[in-house]
């Protein structure tokens, strides 16, 4: 376990890179750039306001401010809805000022159908789909060695966790600091708030204070993408296996004719319904 911690801290040493940024730019049309993939999110589920309203746990009249683009979600809320869509946070924000932050990762609106397959499938559901493409490919590609060694976590396990969401974040950034070396005042003004709130983010116990928007805020200037701050969790381990799953089946559609793809897409789609 200490090996662990200390490859996890060597890993946040070596991305954290802060750097100072216009955040007035960057937030200019985020509140529409959410509310647009939601309302593409609750299509593709084939979802009505009031149905997905209640999955999320708030009003319709709360949830209709989301896709109007005038207010955030909670991150706890946003946490729980991850782990329900398979989505995961970075697609909430596509063709925001935030998109350069993620664009290495595999989060595309296209793939909106397989991203939600790679966090919710079974893994017998997984080996099924890829045995279906390397068939199309006549060749299998090397299985990563993160994808292989990661299990699927209980789901149980991984809601109990997130109601306590804001208490492992807190202990999450104070770790952060601890690891960077980075002072208080200083991280704050990384951030574009006060060391007040930010003294507020780390002394959390259940008050719904670390937003939407810092969890962005975090991951643009320091480089360190927000789910670190819940390493060692369940909640962690779900997000760590869909990353890698969906990577992999990046790769193989990537290499399949575009028909072939659109034929995956459609299978996965199909598996996603049966299991939401």
């Amino acid at each position: 376990m200490a090996q662990d911690l200390q490859a996890v801290a060597d890993r946040i040493r070596r991305y954290f890179k802060p750097r100072h940024l216009d955040f007035e730019a960057l937030e200019q049309n985020i509140g529409e750039c959410y509310a647009l993939n939601l309302r593409r999110l609750r299509a593709e589920l084939g979802w009505g306001q009031e149905q997905i309203a209640g999955e999320m746990g708030v009003s319709r009249t709360q949830y209709r401010n989301y896709e109007a683009g005038d207010s955030f979600p909670r991150m706890s809320t946003t946490a729980r809805f991850m782990q329900l869509t398979g989505v995961p946070f970075p697609y909430f924000f596509i063709g925001s000022g935030y998109e350069p932050v993620f664009s290495h990762l595999h989060v595309r609106g296209h793939w909106l159908p397989v991203q939600i397959f790679a966090g919710r499938a079974s893994d017998i559901q997984f080996e099924a789909v890829v045995d279906i493409l390397a068939e199309h490919l006549q060749r299998r590609l090397p299985r990563p060695e993160a994808l292989a060694a990661l299990t699927w976590p209980d789901p149980e396990a991984v809601r109990a966790e997130l109601d306590h969401y804001y208490v492992l974040v807190a202990n999450g950034l104070r770790q952060f600091r601890e690891i960077v070396q980075y002072p208080q005042e200083d991280m704050a003004a990384l951030l574009g708030t006060t060391q007040r709130t930010l003294s507020r983010y780390e002394d959390s116990g259940e008050e719904p204070h670390f937003s939407v928007l810092m969890a962005l805020r975090l991951w643009a200037s320091t480089g360190l993408a927000p789910i670190w701050l819940m390493h060692g969790t369940c909640f962690f381990r779900m997000r760590m296996l869909q990353h890698q799953r969906m990577g992999y089946l990046a790769q193989l559609l990537d290499d399949v004719p575009e028909c072939t793809q659109v034929q995956m897409t459609s299978l996965m789609r199909q598996i996603s319904h049966l299991t939401l």
